[in-house]
């Protein structure tokens, strides 16, 4: 499956395809595998963290503040808080999906937090 993202300068129509699993940690991606099945049966509330995650990429393609999580695959506790980058302006809306992002994850082990992102990122 291949995706668009914008590239250049800001409004720009330049366009680059790349994977749907583009994330910077290919490698992490092929290294943690997670339950081979779906965590939303066992935890429904799994199902509204992977949305929270997806709608987020919509306003932050690189994953805004929370890209050493979500693109750099850092998924252990210590990189789980949501920083606050002078460059990166979020609006009271973004700033709460991200919370609930952080709190989601930080409620799973390091496996399922890597079946998240392998659900959320197809």
């Amino acid at each position: 499956m291949v995706g668009l993202l914008p590239v250049g300068e800001r409004g720009s129509s330049l366009r680059v395809r790349f994977p749907t699993t583009h994330r910077m940690c290919y490698g992490c991606y092929l290294t943690y595998e997670g339950s081979p099945e779906s965590l939303e049966p066992v935890m429904p509330w799994v199902a509204d963290l992977i949305l929270d995650i997806t709608e987020f990429y919509v306003d932050f393609p690189t994953g805004g503040p929370l890209h050493v999580v979500l693109d750099d695959w850092n998924l252990e506790d210590e990189f789980l808080y949501v920083p606050s980058y002078p460059w990166v302006e979020m609006t009271d809306g973004q700033a709460a999906r991200a919370e609930r992002i952080v709190a989601g994850l930080k409620r799973l082990t390091l496996p399922q937090r890597a079946q998240v992102l392998k659900e959320a990122f197809g």
